[in-house]
């Protein structure tokens, strides 16, 4: 019996970082996934918009967008980009401008950049 357990001691010693690692590379690459999902999405609007540059509500621009609340969790809180009138970015997003975990600044020239995700300052 003793020997059991110490084999699971071992087991549990060598697993448990190894499982620690593969939860942090997905945390990276669904914060990465989104990004990439929500330049498209710009992209996709201002396309049906027939825009080169975003205006956002006020036209001056940097905007901020997506999890303005800095929720960590689901449901997330927070505000959409409009790129034109009657063109959003979160109406080319599934469950739209509200399922963004990230919090986003796009300006007018075009330059996106993710703030946060899930709360959490991105490098």
């Amino acid at each position: 019996m003793l020997v059991v357990i110490s084999i699971l001691g071992v087991l549990a010693a060598v697993a448990v970082p190894v499982a620690g690692k593969f939860i942090g590379n997905g945390k990276t690459e669904a914060a990465q996934t989104e990004y990439s999902n929500v330049q498209k999405a710009i992209t996709a609007a201002m396309t049906d918009a027939f825009t080169n540059n975003a205006t956002g509500t006020d036209g001056a621009g940097p905007w901020t967008f997506g999890n303005t609340t800095e929720a960590k969790s689901k449901p997330y809180g927070g505000t959409d980009l409009t790129v034109a009138t009657g063109y959003t970015v979160g109406a080319y997003i599934a469950g739209g401008a509200a399922s963004l975990a990230g919090r986003y600044s796009y300006t007018a020239a075009g330059a996106l950049t993710q703030l946060t995700f899930n709360g959490v300052a991105v490098p």
